[in-house]
């Protein structure tokens, strides 16, 4: 838990909660990537939980570049579901059961242990629920900050 702010990463502990109004969204990786990737022509926040609205979203794209955020020598997931949204978008098979497979052998689903309120197991479960929202999530740069909106493609 960050000092000052209402909730940890935890999607587990927020399942059955109403988030209402502005938030302030912050992360170890993925928030950092965005404020590096300043000059791209548009930024999507991907996740298993919105690949198919996201792939909807990207889908009349000319070049989609995919960049895994996690650390290093770990985001086996974040690999995972961009080669998930990549294989999608040339039309191409992909098991959705590898990708499922390597969120949860990963090195980051290995931190989740019982009891641990950062890291509760159950936020794995959140992590593979594939396409549970059917909204994509794009990020644009408006007074001085990122804002991310819901996308219905």
């Amino acid at each position: 838990m960050i000092p000052g702010f209402d909730h940890n990463n935890s999607p587990s502990r927020l399942v059955g909660r109403r988030l209402d109004g502005r938030a302030v969204m912050r992360t170890g990786s993925g928030t950092r990537c965005v404020a590096e990737a300043r000059n791209a022509s548009e930024i999507w926040l991907g996740s298993l939980v919105v690949a198919s609205a996201t792939i909807r979203a990207l889908a009349d794209r000319a070049e989609v570049t995919f960049v895994a955020s996690g650390a290093p020598n770990e985001g086996e997931e974040d690999v995972a579901c961009a080669e998930l949204m990549a294989a999608s978008l040339r039309r191409a098979a992909h098991s959705r059961e590898l990708v499922v497979a390597a969120v949860v052998g990963s090195r980051a689903a290995a931190k989740h242990q019982a009891g641990d309120v950062d890291f509760p197991p159950e936020d794995i479960d959140c992590a593979v629920a594939l396409d549970a929202f059917d909204f994509a999530m794009k990020a644009e740069w408006e007074s001085d900050r990122w804002i991310a909106r819901r996308y219905f493609p």
